[in-house]
């Protein structure tokens, strides 16, 4: 899957300190990206790995190559002014200075980042998966705890037009033209099902939380266009024709077969029928 976070990223992200303490240090990784992205050499020859998720922010800030683009400086000075820093530092609290890996107690709910990046009308973090993906790395960081599963359907059911909403449509949730309790229902049957089925070890193989189901329902549309063949297969036949019906958590662990699935197909209606309830 050509998505831009294959080995290239993964060697790029090992090789190189991600963690600026100034503007400078941010400017010169970038150019020395760029330089070796336009030469074709140096461990970085992915460009997308500095277009997701705002091409803005790529080494190339343009996916037209004759259209001008704002220089590195120009996109991220603003970044690092002392008044956002002023207001990132007040944004933490108590958590300012501390090690979020010890301070677990002082993390932060994911929503209330949220807001608070909104709030900074940053150029790209008013809207989209750039903010999306900001809180997220909050969560990585240990800076903030993981959003519920409420808060990430509410976040899903109000981006209809990117990936995870349409996940959830190929899925068969009838939500396109309904309101957003129903994107946000959806999501969390779609997540309820994943947490009541895997095993312990591929939760935590998987880092599981309601992040993880949002990027899983991000790929369901590749995963899908990969088998739209003439004899007309389709992801959903696939999953019918599969039968799950003695499925058992965990046996797929050490299955090298690749016919033992960690999850069952088929929804829970009980599950369901108290989710939607619980939305009304």
């Amino acid at each position: 899957m050509a998505c831009g976070h294959g080995y290239p990223t993964s060697q790029f992200i090992q090789d190189h300190e991600l963690k600026f303490s100034c503007l400078n240090d941010c400017l010169s990784l970038y150019e020395r990206a760029a330089y070796n992205a336009g030469n074709n050499q140096g461990p970085f020859f992915n460009t997308c790995v500095w277009g997701q998720p705002s091409v803005h922010f790529g080494v190339r800030s343009s996916r037209d190559p004759s259209t001008s683009y704002p220089t590195t400086q120009d996109k991220f000075t603003p970044l690092f002014s002392s008044q956002l820093q002023d207001k990132w530092v007040q944004f933490l609290g108590p958590m300012a200075c501390q090690d979020p890996g010890i301070k677990t107690e002082l993390r932060l709910p994911w929503v209330q980042a949220k807001d608070w990046i909104l709030q900074q009308k940053l150029h790209c973090f008013s809207s989209g998966l750039t903010p999306f993906q900001f809180c997220n790395n909050l969560v990585a960081l240990g800076i903030c705890n993981p959003p519920t599963a409420e808060e990430m359907g509410a976040w899903i059911a109000g981006n209809r037009r990117l990936g995870a909403f349409q996940g959830l449509k190929i899925l068969g949730f009838n939500i396109d033209a309904r309101g957003p309790k129903f994107g946000q229902t959806a999501f969390q049957s779609f997540h309820a099902h994943l947490e009541q089925h895997l095993h312990p070890s591929d939760k935590l193989d998987l880092t599981f939380s309601p992040i993880f189901s949002e990027h899983l329902l991000c790929k369901i549309s590749r995963y899908a266009g990969m088998f739209q063949k003439p004899d007309k297969t389709s992801l959903i036949s696939l999953a019918e024709d599969a039968s799950c019906g003695d499925w058992r958590s965990g046996e797929n662990i050490d299955d090298e077969s690749g016919q033992l699935f960690p999850i069952p197909f088929g929804q829970n209606r009980e599950v369901l029928d108290q989710l939607v309830a619980a939305s009304d």
